[in-house]
């Protein structure tokens, strides 16, 4: 009796565990195929280069641009801000 009742054990414990096995392998596909129809490539920013940030020239107001020691004798200022291609990060997602 105990042997009929450990070979039954055994039997729906094979079959329990072949069924979880091919219910994974059928629903994996599926989970692959979304990921990779999610995957965005990213490159690197074209204006700015991938630094994240550009450098404004503004002509500088107290000398009129001829140059002066407060603008290096340049004319202009230089102002870094963010690129707003790619909100400072340096990349952008190719969509």
């Amino acid at each position: 009796m105990k042997k009929k009742k450990k070979k039954l054990f055994v039997a729906l414990f094979l079959c329990a565990f072949i069924g979880i096995g091919t219910a994974l392998a059928t629903t994996s596909d599926n989970v692959v195929s979304e990921t990779i129809e999610q995957i965005k490539i990213k490159v690197q920013c074209k204006r700015c280069k991938g630094k994240g940030y550009l450098y404004l020239k503004k002509a500088h107001g107290a000398c009129l641009g001829k140059g002066c020691a407060a603008c290096d004798y340049l004319g202009y200022t230089k102002t870094r801000v963010k690129c707003a291609d790619c909100d400072g990060t340096g990349w952008v997602s190719n969509k």
